[in-house]
């Protein structure tokens, strides 16, 4: 049998900013920016309702599932010929992002509310940090024995480095099928 499972809540991060969130986007933005700066990545927080799932996979209902997250592809620019994509678990909840991209500046709320480079969940918007409500990520964006780069700020996520799926690209579409069983 296949079942689809649509997210409850999704948002892109983006490591340059640090406040910034793209949560209420319809677009989900997977980028990495090379500047005299540093190199930038962005990352996308995906939330499954997955409760009904396990217990089903407790209960003994459903036997040796497997799942894959799909994502297709839209306005791609710039893409390397050659490149991989790893998915890992989130470890702590986290809230979706209030803000757009392209909105202007004046009318984004993308450094407000919500989960961020830096935030899981900042609730209180009218302030940069206010530590009795705003919840911080408790980690760097990476596992220590990751090998690839990225800058010195504080956040980005934090996951279950032993659970991960990925997918590598070689001359092909970027559109995602990846096992994350």
């Amino acid at each position: 049998m296949i079942k689809s499972i649509y997210a409850d809540a999704d948002n892109s991060i983006y490591e340059k900013t640090g406040s910034m969130n793209a949560g209420i986007d319809s677009i989900l933005e997977l980028q990495k920016v090379s500047s005299s700066a540093g190199i930038f990545t962005s990352r996308i927080l995906i939330k499954f309702p997955l409760e009904a799932i396990s217990s089903s996979v407790a209960a003994g209902n459903i036997n040796e599932p497997k799942f894959y997250l799909n994502l297709y592809q839209t306005e791609t620019e710039e893409v390397p010929i050659e490149y991989k994509l790893i998915a890992y678990p989130v470890s702590q909840s986290w809230t979706t992002g209030t803000g757009r991209k392209l909105d202007p500046v004046s009318l984004n709320k993308f450094d407000k509310q919500g989960s961020s480079w830096i935030y899981r969940n900042k609730q209180h918007p009218e302030t940069a940090y206010l530590a009795s409500k705003d919840i911080q990520w408790t980690s760097r964006s990476l596992h220590a024995d990751s090998n690839m780069l990225y800058s010195s700020t504080t956040g980005g996520g934090t996951w279950y480095k032993d659970y991960y799926g990925t997918q590598s690209f070689d001359h092909e579409s970027a559109d995602i099928r990846m096992d994350v069983t």
